[in-house]
């Protein structure tokens, strides 16, 4: 539960507490909704919390399809190319949000707007790890449907870890 408190920044979620984590700091923002960065509070482990927007948590359907996207990823066993996911909000929270493993690291996004294209083999490498954490989601049934750059990370020792099952 969200303490009440609103930090310097003027942003209500920095400085509160969600399902067991401290957030600290904006990542991202979307039409769907916010990614920020923060730490679990029992052992100071970096996590990322999606919210689901306030707007879009009005409604009831993609309330249930924001929180069966955290329930299907907690159920997946834990692979090296998915994000994990740590928590989930309960069913009646008024900001519906999800835990997630921290990825230091930039989107496949990014590193294509900085690098332009990529050597063959680091290409090949990617796509492969991109298969394989694919091919894990849907040996438990698990279809993506959202393969984009934006939506894989490259780790800074250049793992890949596909996100945003949504």
């Amino acid at each position: 539960n969200a303490e009440t408190d609103v930090t310097r920044s003027g942003d209500p979620h920095e400085g509160q507490t969600y399902s067991g984590c401290q957030v600290e700091r904006l990542l991202a923002r979307g039409g769907m909704g916010s990614v920020y960065y923060g730490k679990r509070v029992e052992d100071g482990l970096p996590v990322v919390v999606k919210f689901l927007a306030a707007h879009l948590a009005q409604d009831q359907g993609l309330r249930a399809r924001f929180r069966r996207e955290g329930e299907v990823l907690q159920r997946l066993p834990a692979h090296p190319n998915v994000v994990g996911v740590l928590g989930l909000s309960d069913e009646n929270h008024p900001e519906p949000h999800l835990v997630m493993e921290f990825v230091d690291g930039l989107s496949l996004e990014k590193v294509l707007q900085e690098q332009w294209s990529l050597p063959w083999d680091e290409a090949v490498k990617i796509g492969v790890e991109i298969a394989e954490a694919l091919a894990a989601a849907h040996a438990h049934g698990i279809v993506h449907r959202d393969v984009k750059p934006a939506n894989v990370l490259v780790t800074r020792d250049d793992r890949v870890k596909v996100v945003d099952f949504g």
